[in-house]
């Protein structure tokens, strides 16, 4: 269960990108599969919401002219 201080929030975009989703699935799928797949997203973001160090640190991009490979060449 959530720690009641912590809260999800998510932006306008991503609201309607998840409403658009789970309406394509109702269109597509059914209304059957579309509660299928909202519980799987729910699930998603509850883990998210109950393990906020979950994921990587991203690092910060290398620097042109240092030895990291690939670095300032076009591939």
């Amino acid at each position: 269960m959530s720690p009641p201080d912590r809260q999800l929030v998510l932006s306008p975009q991503a609201e309607d990108d998840l409403a658009d989703i789970l309406q394509y699935t109702l269109e597509t799928w059914g209304e059957s599969q579309m509660q299928v797949y909202g519980k799987v997203l729910d699930d998603g973001l509850r883990m998210i919401l109950d393990n906020p160090l979950i994921g990587f640190t991203r690092l910060p991009p290398p620097v042109a002219g240092s030895n990291s490979p690939g670095v300032g060449r076009t591939v």
